[in-house]
C-alpha cells in the first residue's frame, strides 16, 4: 500500500490518493497500514524521500495527517475532534470557493512566526508565509495568495466570515489598530490629494482606522443595500466628516453616532452628516484642539438611494407605496448633491483621520 501511495504522489493523481484516503478508513487497514508505516519509517532508504516531502520531523504523523485529514492519534472511525481551530487566513481555489485554513499547533499563532504549517478542513496541508501571505500546497508544491478573513473574540471563526481589506496590516489577535500611512505612500498621497482638491490647510499625519468589528458591521451592510438595490443604486463613495478631538476614539471603536445630530447641524434630517468636499467638513465641523489641531475623517459611505431631505426627519420615507422600502439616505439637492445623511450607524466607515492645521 506504502508503494501505491509514493506512486501516487509522484504521479500526482487525486483519484488514487482519495482512494486511499477511503481505504485507510476502515480500521483493520488503518492498523496495518501505521504498523507497516513505523517500520519504514525507520529506514534510512526512505529519509530522503521524507525530505522531499517537508516530512524530516515526526514523519508518521504528518503522513497519517496528510491522508487522513485528522490527528493520527487514534483510528479514523474513533476520531471525533477536528483539526485545531482558530483560522484567520483562507485560500481561493480554482472554482474561486474560499477555504479557510486551520492552525495545527496551537501555540504558533502566540509566537506570531511567520511561517506556519495549517491545514484545511479536508485535510490538505499548507506552509504559509504571512510575510508574502502564500499559502504552498505541501503535496502538489502549487502555492495560493491568502485571503485575511475576520475572527471572532475567541479566535474563532465567524460562520459569517468577511474579508478585510487586502492593504491593511495583519490583525492577528487584534481587533483594533490605528496605522499612520508613510507620507511618501500611494495610500497618503491619494487621501492627501482628494483633501486639497478643495482646501489648502497642512496635514500634519494621515493615519488608516483597523476595526474589525466596524468593518464587519459595515461589510453587512453594504450587502444588505447592495441585495436591495443592485450594484447601480449602492452609492459606495468616500465623503468627510468633521469632528472634535474627544469624538475620535467613539468614532474609532464604537460607530458614527446619530445621538449627536441637531448639535451642530439638522437642515436635511436628523442623521449623521458626510460632505462631498473637504473644505465644508474642515471649515464648519472639524474642532481645534488645545494646540490648534483639526480632524477629520475620509469616510467610506454608502448612500444607496437618496431624497432630499428636512429637518424634521429622523428617517428616510419610504419610495413608494410600500412602506419597508425606504429611501437609503437624504441629500441637500437631488441633482449632484455635496451633503448626505445617513441614519443607520453601519452606514459610514471611518476609514482616514486626517489631522491638520
Amino acid at each position: 500500500m506504502l508503494d501505491g501511495m509514493a506512486a501516487a504522489i509522484k504521479e500526482m493523481n487525486p483519484d488514487i490518493v482519495s482512494l486511499i484516503r477511503i481505504v485507510i478508513l476502515e480500521k483493520l487497514v488503518f492498523q496495518a497500514f501505521r504498523s507497516e508505516l513505523d517500520n519504514r519509517c525507520q529506514q534510512d532508504d526512505v529519509q530522503n524521500w521524507f525530505s522531499f516531502l517537508g516530512f524530516s520531523k515526526q514523519p508518521r504523523k504528518k503522513i497519517l495527517d496528510m491522508y487522513l485529514g485528522s490527528s493520527s492519534s487514534t483510528s479514523p472511525r474513533d476520531q471525533t475532534d477536528e483539526l485545531p481551530e482558530g483560522a484567520k487566513w483562507a485560500i481561493e481555489d480554482e472554482s474561486g470557493e474560499l477555504l479557510e485554513l486551520c492552525l495545527l499547533d496551537k501555540e504558533a499563532d502566540t509566537k506570531k512566526e511567520l511561517s506556519l504549517d495549517m491545514s484545511t478542513k479536508d485535510g490538505k496541508r499548507f506552509t504559509v508565509n504571512l510575510k508574502t501571505r502564500e499559502a504552498t500546497e505541501c503535496l502538489t508544491g502549487k502555492s495560493y495568495k491568502m485571503k485575511n478573513m475576520a475572527t471572532e473574540s475567541d479566535g474563532v471563526s465567524s460562520p459569517l466570515s468577511l474579508e478585510l481589506p487586502p492593504h491593511w496590516e495583519p490583525m492577528i489577535g487584534q481587533h483594533f489598530k490605528k496605522v499612520e500611512l508613510d507620507p511618501k505612500s500611494p495610500e497618503y498621497q491619494e487621501v492627501a490629494n482628494n483633501f486639497h482638491k478643495t482646501t489648502s490647510y497642512n496635514i500634519h499625519k494621515i493615519e488608516r482606522v483597523q476595526n474589525v468589528y466596524l468593518w464587519h458591521a459595515f461589510s453587512i451592510c453594504r450587502r444588505r443595500i447592495l441585495s436591495k438595490n443592485g450594484e447601480a443604486d449602492l452609492g459606495e463613495r468616500f465623503l468627510y466628516h468633521g469632528t472634535s478631538a474627544k469624538s475620535c476614539k467613539t468614532i474609532e471603536r464604537d460607530r458614527f453616532d446619530r445621538n449627536y445630530a441637531g448639535q451642530h447641524a439638522a437642515a436635511y434630517g436628523k442623521g449623521v452628516y458626510f460632505a462631498v468636499h473637504a473644505n465644508y467638513s474642515a471649515t464648519s465641523f472639524s474642532l481645534a484642539d488645545e494646540s490648534g489641531l483639526k480632524r477629520l475623517y475620509y469616510a467610506r459611505v454608502i448612500t444607496g438611494r437618496y431624497t432630499v431631505g428636512n429637518s424634521t426627519m429622523k428617517a428616510p420615507p419610504p419610495r413608494g407605496a410600500d412602506p419597508t422600502d425606504c429611501f437609503d439616505s437624504l441629500v441637500n439637492h437631488q441633482v449632484q448633491p455635496v451633503i448626505f445623511v445617513i441614519f443607520h450607524d453601519d452606514q459610514a466607515y471611518p476609514e482616514y483621520l486626517i489631522t491638520f492645521s
